[in-house]
């Protein structure tokens, strides 16, 4: 998304849930929003109650936790003006864009598609910018891992059955 001109921000969350067609309704669906809303940069995080299922879940079919590969803990900064420790999804790398810099991949994200730079968003963008500044590129069980190659989480780990 965000490579696209859409820097959004994200919260996956665990808990029960109610889904009919393209409806989801439920406490986790409350949660992850508001965690969602009190983010001040463009990422998506992942909770503590996420991150404790997916340990588990990962545990269990006998593989790495794949939650130390694919998020990072890092410093979030909330609205509130306080930051939060929390795990944030590490799949952005600019280098994949046509962009000279980070900065200039950032804050053209968040210009893309007529939309203006007002209000929160530059505040927004350079938090953004410092995450991916500090934030380690993707790795795999220790090595450079491209997310070109979805096939590759097959290939290494093997499928849980």
């Amino acid at each position: 998304m965000f490579l696209a001109g859409l820097p959004v921000r994200g919260a996956l969350h665990f808990g029960e849930y109610f889904q009919r067609d393209n409806t989801l309704a439920g406490k986790a669906t409350i949660e992850a929003y508001k965690l969602c809303n009190r983010l001040d940069l463009a990422a998506t995080v992942v909770s503590s109650a996420a991150m404790a299922f997916t340990r588990v879940n990962v545990q269990q079919y006998g593989i790495q936790d794949l939650s130390y590969f694919i998020a990072t803990e890092y410093d979030v900064p909330m609205n509130d003006g306080r930051a939060e420790k929390m795990a944030v999804l590490t799949g952005f790398d600019w280098r994949r864009t046509s962009q000279p810099s980070l900065e200039e991949a950032v804050y053209n994200s968040f210009k893309a598609h007529g939309k203006t730079m007002g209000g929160n968003a530059p505040r927004k963008a350079d938090n953004t910018i410092k995450l991916w500044r500090t934030v380690p590129k993707p790795t795999l069980a220790g090595l450079p891992f491209s997310w070109d190659q979805p096939g590759q989480w097959i290939r290494t780990f093997g499928s849980p059955g």
